[in-house]
Protein backbone atom coordinates (compact mmCIF):
# COMPACT_ATOMS: atom_id res chain seq x y z
CA UNK A 1 0.00 0.00 0.00
CA UNK A 2 1.33 3.43 -0.98
CA UNK A 3 1.50 5.42 2.26
CA UNK A 4 0.95 8.60 0.23
CA UNK A 5 -2.65 7.46 -0.40
CA UNK A 6 -3.33 6.17 3.11
CA UNK A 7 -5.33 7.93 5.81
CA UNK A 8 -2.07 8.02 7.78
CA UNK A 9 0.89 10.12 6.74
CA UNK A 10 4.40 9.85 8.16
CA UNK A 11 5.63 12.59 10.46
CA UNK A 12 8.74 14.39 9.33
CA UNK A 13 11.76 14.44 11.62
CA UNK A 14 10.94 17.96 12.78
CA UNK A 15 7.26 17.11 13.29
CA UNK A 16 8.18 14.05 15.34
CA UNK A 17 10.37 16.16 17.61
CA UNK A 18 7.55 18.66 17.93
CA UNK A 19 5.14 15.86 18.87
CA UNK A 20 7.63 14.68 21.49
CA UNK A 21 7.61 18.11 23.12
CA UNK A 22 3.81 18.31 22.94
CA UNK A 23 3.56 15.07 24.93
CA UNK A 24 6.14 16.29 27.40
CA UNK A 25 4.13 19.47 27.99
CA UNK A 26 0.81 17.60 28.14
CA UNK A 27 1.72 14.57 30.27
CA UNK A 28 5.19 15.08 31.70
CA UNK A 29 8.31 12.95 31.39
CA UNK A 30 6.89 9.86 33.12
CA UNK A 31 4.20 9.18 30.53
CA UNK A 32 4.52 5.98 28.49
CA UNK A 33 3.94 7.68 25.14
CA UNK A 34 6.47 10.41 25.91
CA UNK A 35 9.04 7.81 26.97
CA UNK A 36 8.41 5.79 23.80
CA UNK A 37 9.02 8.88 21.65
CA UNK A 38 11.95 10.05 23.76
CA UNK A 39 13.77 6.75 23.36
CA UNK A 40 13.01 6.57 19.63
CA UNK A 41 14.31 10.10 19.16
CA UNK A 42 17.49 9.09 20.95
CA UNK A 43 17.83 6.00 18.78
CA UNK A 44 17.27 8.07 15.63
CA UNK A 45 20.20 10.29 16.55
CA UNK A 46 22.41 7.31 17.39
CA UNK A 47 21.54 5.55 14.14
CA UNK A 48 22.50 8.69 12.24
CA UNK A 49 25.92 8.50 13.87
CA UNK A 50 26.19 4.90 12.63
CA UNK A 51 25.57 6.14 9.06
CA UNK A 52 22.27 4.27 9.12
CA UNK A 53 20.47 4.69 5.79
CA UNK A 54 18.05 1.83 5.19
CA UNK A 55 14.52 2.19 3.90
CA UNK A 56 11.49 0.96 5.84
CA UNK A 57 10.87 -2.75 5.43
CA UNK A 58 14.28 -3.59 3.97
CA UNK A 59 15.03 -7.22 4.81
CA UNK A 60 18.73 -6.39 5.14
CA UNK A 61 18.09 -3.75 7.79
CA UNK A 62 20.05 -4.98 10.81
CA UNK A 63 18.63 -2.09 12.85
CA UNK A 64 15.01 -2.83 11.95
CA UNK A 65 14.07 -3.50 15.58
CA UNK A 66 15.21 -0.01 16.54
CA UNK A 67 13.08 2.08 14.25
CA UNK A 68 9.46 2.87 15.00
CA UNK A 69 7.81 4.92 12.28
CA UNK A 70 5.39 7.57 13.54
CA UNK A 71 2.31 8.59 11.56
CA UNK A 72 -0.60 10.95 12.08
CA UNK A 73 -4.05 11.57 10.61
CA UNK A 74 -3.50 12.90 7.08
CA UNK A 75 -6.45 15.31 7.17
CA UNK A 76 -5.84 16.53 10.72
CA UNK A 77 -3.30 18.54 12.69
CA UNK A 78 -1.33 16.50 15.22
CA UNK A 79 -0.76 19.65 17.27
CA UNK A 80 -4.45 19.75 18.20
CA UNK A 81 -4.95 16.32 19.77
CA UNK A 82 -1.50 14.73 19.61
CA UNK A 83 -2.91 11.97 17.40
CA UNK A 84 -0.27 9.45 16.37
CA UNK A 85 0.04 5.85 15.25
CA UNK A 86 3.43 4.18 15.57
CA UNK A 87 4.25 1.15 13.41
CA UNK A 88 7.18 -1.08 14.18
CA UNK A 89 8.21 -3.37 11.32
CA UNK A 90 9.94 -6.44 12.67
CA UNK A 91 9.29 -10.18 12.65
CA UNK A 92 5.99 -9.23 14.26
CA UNK A 93 4.47 -5.84 13.51
CA UNK A 94 3.68 -3.84 16.64
CA UNK A 95 1.34 -0.88 16.83
CA UNK A 96 1.10 1.93 19.38
CA UNK A 97 -1.33 4.83 19.17
CA UNK A 98 -2.77 7.65 21.22
CA UNK A 99 -4.78 10.85 21.06
CA UNK A 100 -6.07 13.19 23.72
CA UNK A 101 -9.19 13.98 21.71
CA UNK A 102 -12.10 13.41 24.15
CA UNK A 103 -14.14 11.37 21.66
CA UNK A 104 -11.09 9.50 20.27
CA UNK A 105 -12.82 9.77 16.88
CA UNK A 106 -9.69 10.76 14.97
CA UNK A 107 -7.41 7.94 16.07
CA UNK A 108 -10.19 5.33 15.79
CA UNK A 109 -10.90 6.49 12.24
CA UNK A 110 -7.22 6.03 11.45
CA UNK A 111 -7.22 2.49 12.84
CA UNK A 112 -10.36 1.58 10.88
CA UNK A 113 -9.25 2.95 7.53
CA UNK A 114 -5.48 2.58 7.34
CA UNK A 115 -4.01 -0.12 5.16
CA UNK A 116 -0.61 0.08 6.85
CA UNK A 117 -1.56 -2.18 9.77
CA UNK A 118 -1.16 -5.85 8.84
CA UNK A 119 -4.24 -7.03 10.70
CA UNK A 120 -4.40 -10.51 9.22
CA UNK A 121 -0.79 -11.22 10.19
CA UNK A 122 -1.56 -10.70 13.87
CA UNK A 123 0.03 -7.39 14.88
CA UNK A 124 0.83 -6.69 18.52
CA UNK A 125 -1.12 -3.69 19.83
CA UNK A 126 0.62 -2.15 22.82
CA UNK A 127 -0.53 0.14 25.62
CA UNK A 128 -4.16 0.33 24.51
CA UNK A 129 -6.18 2.54 26.84
CA UNK A 130 -8.74 0.46 28.75
CA UNK A 131 -11.67 2.56 27.56
CA UNK A 132 -10.70 1.83 23.93
CA UNK A 133 -10.15 -1.92 24.24
CA UNK A 134 -13.62 -3.02 23.10
CA UNK A 135 -13.68 -0.61 20.15
CA UNK A 136 -10.18 -1.56 19.03
CA UNK A 137 -11.04 -5.25 19.36
CA UNK A 138 -14.01 -4.79 17.01
CA UNK A 139 -11.79 -2.96 14.50
CA UNK A 140 -9.24 -5.77 14.62
CA UNK A 141 -11.86 -8.50 14.12
CA UNK A 142 -13.49 -6.56 11.27
CA UNK A 143 -10.11 -6.48 9.53
CA UNK A 144 -9.51 -10.21 9.85
CA UNK A 145 -7.36 -10.33 12.96
CA UNK A 146 -7.62 -13.13 15.49
CA UNK A 147 -7.82 -11.45 18.87
CA UNK A 148 -6.10 -13.02 21.83
CA UNK A 149 -6.78 -12.14 25.42
CA UNK A 150 -5.30 -8.81 26.38
CA UNK A 151 -2.48 -8.80 28.92
CA UNK A 152 -2.15 -6.17 31.61
CA UNK A 153 1.34 -4.71 31.65
CA UNK A 154 2.51 -2.22 34.25
CA UNK A 155 5.69 -0.23 34.59
CA UNK A 156 6.92 1.37 37.80
CA UNK A 157 8.89 4.59 38.02
CA UNK A 158 11.48 5.42 40.66
CA UNK A 159 12.07 9.16 40.48
CA UNK A 160 15.66 10.30 40.01
CA UNK A 161 15.76 12.19 43.31
CA UNK A 162 14.68 9.07 45.22
CA UNK A 163 16.94 6.76 43.23
CA UNK A 164 19.95 8.95 43.98
CA UNK A 165 19.55 8.43 47.75
CA UNK A 166 18.23 4.86 47.66
CA UNK A 167 20.10 2.56 50.03
CA UNK A 168 21.59 -0.21 47.90
CA UNK A 169 23.01 -3.47 49.12
CA UNK A 170 26.77 -3.71 48.81
CA UNK A 171 28.00 -5.86 45.95
CA UNK A 172 29.24 -9.21 47.17
CA UNK A 173 33.02 -9.50 47.34
CA UNK A 174 34.53 -11.06 44.24
CA UNK A 175 32.19 -9.39 41.74
CA UNK A 176 32.37 -6.20 39.69
CA UNK A 177 29.73 -4.11 37.90
CA UNK A 178 30.65 -3.13 34.35
CA UNK A 179 28.90 -2.08 31.15
CA UNK A 180 27.84 -4.96 28.93
CA UNK A 181 29.50 -5.51 25.56
CA UNK A 182 28.39 -7.18 22.35
CA UNK A 183 30.28 -10.29 23.43
CA UNK A 184 27.69 -10.81 26.18
CA UNK A 185 24.71 -10.79 23.80
CA UNK A 186 24.69 -14.51 22.95
CA UNK A 187 24.52 -15.62 26.60
CA UNK A 188 21.79 -13.11 27.46
CA UNK A 189 19.80 -14.12 24.39
CA UNK A 190 20.12 -17.82 25.14
CA UNK A 191 18.59 -17.33 28.60
CA UNK A 192 15.90 -14.84 27.50
CA UNK A 193 12.43 -16.49 27.74
CA UNK A 194 11.05 -14.27 24.93
CA UNK A 195 13.77 -14.99 22.39
CA UNK A 196 12.75 -15.70 18.82
CA UNK A 197 14.24 -15.85 15.35
CA UNK A 198 16.12 -12.62 14.76
CA UNK A 199 16.01 -11.44 18.37
CA UNK A 200 19.74 -11.88 18.95
CA UNK A 201 20.31 -8.78 16.81
CA UNK A 202 17.80 -6.94 19.01
CA UNK A 203 19.74 -7.84 22.17
CA UNK A 204 23.01 -6.74 20.54
CA UNK A 205 21.40 -3.46 19.53
CA UNK A 206 20.07 -2.78 23.02
CA UNK A 207 23.57 -3.27 24.38
CA UNK A 208 25.09 -0.93 21.81
CA UNK A 209 22.49 1.85 21.91
CA UNK A 210 21.15 1.88 25.49
CA UNK A 211 22.56 1.98 29.00
CA UNK A 212 23.51 -1.43 30.40
CA UNK A 213 25.04 -2.98 33.49
CA UNK A 214 26.42 -6.44 34.16
CA UNK A 215 27.77 -8.17 37.25
CA UNK A 216 30.92 -10.13 36.47
CA UNK A 217 32.91 -12.61 38.52
CA UNK A 218 36.39 -11.31 39.35
CA UNK A 219 37.68 -14.88 39.24
CA UNK A 220 36.84 -15.85 35.68
CA UNK A 221 34.99 -12.86 34.19
CA UNK A 222 31.72 -14.79 34.00
CA UNK A 223 28.58 -12.69 33.55
CA UNK A 224 26.14 -13.64 36.32
CA UNK A 225 23.49 -10.87 36.18
CA UNK A 226 22.56 -7.97 33.91
CA UNK A 227 20.11 -5.17 33.22
CA UNK A 228 19.53 -2.93 30.20
CA UNK A 229 16.97 -0.47 28.87
CA UNK A 230 14.13 -1.46 26.58
CA UNK A 231 12.42 0.57 23.86
CA UNK A 232 10.78 3.01 26.29
CA UNK A 233 13.93 3.39 28.42
CA UNK A 234 12.65 1.07 31.14
CA UNK A 235 14.90 -1.47 32.81
CA UNK A 236 14.74 -5.06 31.64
Amino acid sequence: MDSHKDILRPLSEDEFKELLQLYRAKYGEQNYHYLLMYNQNKWNEQLKNLNYNVKTGDAEDIWLSFRKDFYTYRDGDFRRFGTYVSLHYDILQSVSFHSWEPSQAEVLKCLRETNLIKWQEGPLLTNVDLELCDEVKMIAIANGASVQRARLCLFLILEHEKAAVYALEHLKAGYTVEKLSGNNAALIHELWPNKKEGSLAYVRGLIELNQTAGIFSDTNGELVAWAFQNDFSGLG
